[in-house]
C-alpha cells in the first residue's frame, strides 16, 4: 500500500495520519480507515 510507505514512526506512534486539509488516516493494527474530517483544518 503506497500510503502505508510514507506512514512515518511517529505517525504510526500516534495511530493518525494527515493526507490533507479534511482528509486523514486512522489506523490500527488490524484495519485502517480512510476518514473525512471536516474540523480538520
Amino acid at each position: 500500500m503506497p500510503l502505508t510507505a510514507a506512514i512515518s514512526h511517529d505517525q504510526a506512534l500516534h495511530g493518525k495520519l494527515t493526507i490533507g486539509s479534511d482528509v486523514w488516516i486512522r489506523f490500527s493494527p488490524d484495519k485502517v480507515h480512510l476518514i473525512e474530517d471536516k474540523h480538520i483544518s
